[in-house]
Order: C-alpha cells, then sequence, then structure tokens
C-alpha cells in the first residue's frame, strides 16, 4: 500500500498511535523538530535501549539510541536514526508526579520521506502517502509558500502567511501544544489592534520541560483568509 490513513489522538498537537517492542506509545508528528526520531529516557529504560551519550549544544538531547522496527498503522520505519533526551516532562502537584510523558517524537526529516502528509482536522484523521498529492476538484485549497531553512543547525518547515493582515515568514509547528506562539517582541507590535479577552500565566510543555508562558485569548485574529475567533 502506498497511503496509510490513521486516527489522530485527541491532544492539542498532531499525534498517533504506534507500536513499539510489542508496547503501545503516542508518536507526535512534530514538524518543529528538525530531525529523525526522539524518545525520552522512560521508553529507554522501559525497553532497555543501547545509547551512545553524544555532547551536542542542545541540552534536551542528550545522545542516539538504537532503535528498530516501529509501526505506525501499516507503516514499518526499519533503524531510523534517533536520539534520546534525558528529562522526561514531570509535572508535580502536592509533592506527587502529576503527569509524565513517553512520547516518541516523529520530526521534520522523517516526515520528509513521504511524498505528502495530509492532517485532517475535521476528519480527525492523517494520512502518509508515497504517491504525489492531487487534490479534489470539487474542494477549495488555497496555497502559502513553504521553504525549508535551517536554523542553529536545525531543519525548520517556514510558511509565509498573513497574520493580522501583514504576511510574516513563521515555522509551522505541528507538534506545538499551543495554537499560536509568538515572541514578547512580535507579540507587543501587533496586540494593540487585538480585543484581548483574557491572560494569564500558565505552563507549556517544549523539549526541555515545562516553560512558564503568558496564555492570551483574543476576540479575533486573522491568520491567511480564515478570522479565527477565541
Amino acid at each position: 500500500e502506498s497511503k496509510c490513513r490513521l486516527e489522530m489522538l485527541d491532544a492539542p498537537n498532531v499525534q498517533v498511535m504506534a507500536e513499539f517492542n510489542n508496547k503501545q506509545y503516542p508518536v507526535v508528528i512534530d514538524s518543529g523538530f528538525g530531525m529523525y526520531l526522539m524518545v525520552n529516557d522512560i521508553v529507554v529504560i522501559e525497553n532497555e535501549l543501547n545509547i551512545f551519550p553524544v555532547k551536542t549544544n542542545e541540552p534536551a538531547f542528550a545522545g542516539l539510541c538504537c532503535m528498530e522496527n516501529i509501526k505506525i498503522g501499516d507503516i514499518t520505519i526499519k533503524n531510523p536514526q534517533s536520539l534520546y533526551m534525558l528529562g522526561h516532562y514531570e509535572k508535580h502537584k502536592l509533592g506527587r508526579t502529576k503527569w509524565k510523558q513517553s512520547k516518541i517524537v516523529l520530526g521534520l526529516e522523517m516526515m520528509r520521506q513521504f511524498r505528502y502528509i495530509q492532517i485532517g482536522n475535521v476528519t480527525s484523521e492523517i494520512e502518509f502517502s508515497m504517491d504525489s498529492f492531487e487534490s479534489d476538484p470539487n474542494e477549495t485549497w488555497k496555497n502559502y509558500q513553504m521553504s525549508l531553512e535551517k536554523v542553529n543547525n536545525n531543519m525548520r518547515a517556514m510558511i509565509e502567511i498573513p497574520i493580522a493582515g501583514e504576511v510574516t515568514k513563521t515555522m509551522l509547528d505541528t507538534g506545538a501544544g499551543s495554537s499560536f506562539m509568538i515572541s514578547q517582541n512580535k507579540w507587543a507590535e501587533f496586540s494593540g489592534e487585538l480585543n484581548i479577552i483574557e491572560q494569564k500565566s500558565d505552563q507549556d510543555p517544549m523539549v526541555h520541560g515545562w516553560e512558564d508562558i503568558q496564555n492570551v485569548t483574543v476576540e479575533k485574529l486573522l491568520i491567511g483568509e480564515n478570522n479565527i475567533s477565541n
């Protein structure tokens, strides 16, 4: 089969279930991670993986690990290039661990091995294909210029898309938990034009762990041709 369609998990980012060493793991389809596969120390310990510590400029990455076959639906990925990290996401409440994360991350370089990956938010399905993409003539597709760029030796998927009426080059990150992430400086440029409904301090899981953020809800934000509410 040249195509594989899977049901997406109910999660804030793009996730599907996979099988590794006869165990089930959620896999994040993460265009914001510029490499192939990554696991954390929970997955390493549970599967007794061989590891090869490597010093890198990214403190979250501890080195390489050996993963054999991982199955995602009808897809079998054999001996992928794999990284591991030491700090799994962990949140504590009242002195107890509230949440541990044992996800596998499938990054941009692995995504590029397919001719296309279609993410259907309405149907909650994701399709991997080795065929060229052909759109349904009865549907209207809006295209935006995309490029692959290296930023600090990491591959990034960048798109040029209007945000609040201004064409902006931004990273397309299917693994992000928040719907829209923006730097403080960029936020200051156009937030004055927006009607802010709510703003509160929060935390978001990043590759290196939990990060303090400001979570802002706005009444309307024009992204592309869609005026998105709340």
